[in-house]
């Protein structure tokens, strides 16, 4: 039940780690996480005091309760469908199921939301590579709006825009594949891998002196 009603500790460590991401390229990482660490440490100080305050009056962190029962997956299922409840803002069964709630509580849409969270979460990690490109990288994808929202880069063209005079002076250019797309064709041939996970692949385009249409014959 931690996760449904102890909100604010859940989302710490993730608004932590989210501000960190986006101090990093202004400060670094080694200052972007010191700065993180150091708010998150002093913003559980109250709840951690609480939490203690419950296990000195009921010998449970939480509070005394019955235990939940069943596998490690039940509670994960749970937490799957109170977070798509918590995007779609609605409560499971309307408000009256309370706060002991299962799998089969939560409607098709919570299910869904929540499961979309998780593979979203999951393919973070190629974007957050491509964060980490040198700022004098020309960047082009297949899906630029979604890039563009994870690194804040700019311009980001995509595969039929290749051959677009380039607005800023760049050093080299990289293409951002994403598996799962909208503009599945087009993708660049004969280009170096320099990363690439389940989610798609960071390909080395060359310098930006360089004839780039040579990826697309």
């Amino acid at each position: 039940m931690f996760f449904v009603r102890y909100v604010g500790p859940f989302d710490a460590a993730p608004l932590a780690l989210v501000a960190a991401l986006v101090q990093v390229r202004r400060s670094g990482w080694y200052l972007a996480l010191l700065r993180a660490g150091t708010a998150l440490s002093v913003s559980m100080v109250l709840p951690w005091l609480w939490l203690m305050r419950n296990k000195e009056i009921s010998g449970y962190l939480t509070g005394c309760r019955e235990a939940g029962g069943g596998t490690l997956l039940d509670p994960l299922k749970t937490f799957t469908g109170t977070l798509g409840s918590w995007l779609i803002a609605r409560p499971p069964l309307s408000g009256n199921g309370g706060i002991y709630l299962n799998w089969n509580d939560f409607s098709l849409y919570m299910k869904v939301a929540g499961v979309t969270t998780w593979l979203v979460t999951a393919g973070l990690v190629i974007t957050f590579f491509a964060a980490q490109l040198p700022d004098d990288s020309a960047l082009y994808s297949n899906e630029p709006q979604s890039l563009f929202a994870a690194t804040f880069h700019w311009p980001i063209r995509n595969q039929y825009q290749y051959d677009r005079p380039i607005l800023v002076p760049c050093a080299n250019r990289y293409f951002v594949w994403f598996n799962q797309t909208f503009l599945p064709d087009g993708k660049p041939v004969g280009a170096s891998i320099v990363y690439e996970d389940s989610w798609g692949q960071v390909l080395d385009l060359g310098t930006c002196d360089s004839d780039i249409a040579r990826f697309w014959p």
